[in-house]
């Protein structure tokens, strides 16, 4: 996963990137996903299907 950061990509899609992570590995993801936002103004598009990272992002898009 931490590849992705090598070329420093102005959009990334991520599908359930918090899957099968602790809390400490989400918090911590979450942390470097912050960073490199703020740094690189950045978008990051998040497939979620447990809703738990809505205390993460701008906006959330709901699909039923």
């Amino acid at each position: 996963m931490f590849r992705m950061f090598v070329k420093r990509p102005r959009v990334m899609l991520l599908d359930e990137p918090f899957n099968g992570l602790d809390h400490f590995g989400s918090k911590n993801l979450k942390e470097l996903l912050q960073k490199y936002l703020r740094r690189e103004d950045a978008i990051i598009i998040i497939v979620s299907h447990t809703g738990l990272e809505d205390d993460f992002v701008d906006r959330v898009v709901r699909l039923n």
